[in-house]
């Protein structure tokens, strides 16, 4: 599994002033494109093109097994046989459960001819592909006293007006207030989260940083191989991020600090310094489940169990089980796997709910996994706009869709991809291991996730006993109408209705159900004070 963002390798120090030339460029970028002038000189995409869509080849690493207690043996046996087609190695997960992996990743096709055979001996009551799991972001690249307030358009947008040019026609869109952002602080005077609203990230892990820190709870690394982890011993309780860098990327092949991201877009501190999330005072709790080149399907489904307080063997149980888990990850081209679909229905009985990424890919979500499982929130991109952002994934698999960033979608006024068109959040100055930590935009489906998943923390604080099914329903119907953008063709949400119902807007959360109000000053022939608690 991979996530779903893109990210610019330019990005801010903790110390403000004190920034390398890169992140100065970042901020001159970021300041200017807010000014009217810089504003009329962004340039979209001519083509809108979207990233081509990821294959199936090298997207299964081996079979997660259900069987009988006393079918192990025939399991290992027969995938160890030289007739089985590729060189494999099985382990017992815990009793009823074993893995087998592949020495070389295969294909789609192949795999489920594999799975079919060992599907057919007797006792095995599941063989579910053990698909690859990326970061669902692509990698490139009162208003609180946090200095980069300004910047997060995907929280809130102070601009009235956006004028721009397309195919050599001027337009001049109009923003309604707080513009086509999750508008968080419109609830900032109910709550801003509380130690009760606890939002698992289940990603690449924490680095840390001045931003997080005090916002972050025990989580865990649920990685399985220690090669993947890199850090020598597979699953562990630190889910520290040791860099998910990966020479198959390329000349990009540095690590993304995915983790970091997320987690500042659902629960940045309010402390002066650097940026806000939407839900300030929730609580993250890393779950590990992505390492080195991305992660495995059976380890995105144990996180999803940890997380929302069920059993996973060889594991510590978790004490404070997550009410939101963020999955900002996705693999392309697989179905929605019955072990990942167990886990899901898993932690939706244990009251958690999924809130997960439609995937970067510009094709129907219903191809992408964990976007096309069943009882699952799935988020696709806006620009700033309201309009699809052209990489996010689209259709019916749609429920809702949130500021995602378009930096290539727009241009500055060097033609160059524009940074401030993407969303700003926490992040980490290393280039492979950790380095201090930073700031940087980045853009997917990864970063409009969290920005749901922080408007749900936020709910859950002013209702911490509202079941999965309520908050679900909450957040389908807390949107506002895509706007009518026809400059924008296909990526016209109003018109192609392929975005979901809306987009995140928590002005539309109806707080006089989810607030249970404070009564005071009750007595006979004294009138009551009712106040939001």
């Amino acid at each position: 599994y991979e996530h779903a963002h893109e990210e610019s390798r330019q990005g801010r120090t903790t110390r403000g002033a004190a920034v390398l030339a890169g992140g100065a460029l970042v901020f001159a970028s970021l300041v200017a494109a807010t000014s009217p002038a810089a504003a009329e000189d962004a340039l979209p995409s001519p083509s809108f093109a979207a990233p081509s869509p990821v294959g199936d080849s090298g997207n299964v690493v081996g079979l997660v097994v259900e069987h009988s207690a006393t079918s192990a043996a025939r399991v290992g046996s027969a995938a160890r046989s030289n007739s089985f087609g590729v060189a494999a190695a099985t382990t017992t997960v815990e009793p009823g459960v074993s893995k087998i992996t592949f020495d070389e990743p295969t294909d789609t096709t192949e795999a489920e001819r594999l799975a079919a055979r060992i599907a057919r001996l007797p006792g095995v009551t599941d063989v579910s592909l053990n698909t690859w799991f990326v970061p669902a972001a692509l990698p490139p690249g009162g208003a609180p006293s946090d200095p980069y307030f300004g910047d997060l358009h995907g929280i809130w947008d102070h601009r009235d007006t956006f004028a721009y040019s397309m195919g050599g026609t001027n337009h001049l869109a109009t923003l309604p207030k707080g513009g086509y952002a999750t508008k968080a602080p419109a609830l900032w005077k109910l709550t801003r989260g509380s130690s009760k609203s606890i939002v698992a990230v289940l990603d690449t892990g924490s680095t840390p940083h001045p931003d997080l820190d005090a916002n972050t709870v025990k989580g865990y690394d649920l990685i399985s191989d220690k090669d993947t982890a890199r850090d020598g011993n597979g699953r562990d309780p630190n889910p520290n991020d040791e860099g998910d860098y990966c020479e198959e990327w390329g000349s990009d092949a540095r690590s993304t600090w995915h983790g970091t991201h997320v987690a500042g877009t659902i629960a940045a501190v309010q402390n002066s310094i650097g940026v806000i999330g939407n839900a300030p005072r929730a609580k993250i709790q890393h779950v590990r489940v992505l390492g080195g080149c991305g992660g495995s399907m059976d380890d995105v489904a144990d996180g999803i169990t940890w997380a929302s307080g069920g059993k996973v063997a060889g594991t510590k149980r978790n004490t404070k089980p997550a009410k939101i888990l963020n999955l900002s990850l996705e693999a392309a081209g697989v179905p929605c796997s019955n072990y990942l679909q167990k886990a899901i229905n898993g932690a939706r009985k244990r009251g958690s709910v999924v809130i997960v990424a439609a995937g970067n890919n510009g094709i129907d979500a219903r191809n992408t996994s964990p976007a096309n499982c069943k009882n699952v929130i799935t988020v696709g991109a806006t620009s700033f706009l309201g309009a699809r952002a052209s990489y996010s994934n689209y259709g019916n698999t749609i429920d809702l869709s949130a500021p995602g960033g378009a930096i290539g979608d727009w241009r500055d006024s060097n033609n160059n991809p524009d940074l401030a068109a993407g969303i700003y959040s926490t992040h980490n100055s290393g280039s492979y291991g950790q380095g201090s930590p930073s700031y940087a935009p980045m853009q997917g489906t990864s970063m409009a996730t969290p920005g749901v998943s922080g408007v749900a923390a936020l709910i859950v604080a002013m209702r911490p006993k509202i079941t999965a099914k309520q908050l679900e329903r909450v957040l389908r119907q807390s949107v506002s109408k895509f706007p009518n953008q026809t400059s924008h063709g296909a990526l016209n949400c109003a018109k192609a209705k392929n975005c979901g119902k809306g987009i995140i807007d928590a002005t539309r959360v109806p707080t006089t159900f989810i607030a249970k109000p404070k009564v005071s000053n009750a007595r006979v022939g004294r009138k009551a004070k009712v106040s939001p608690k």
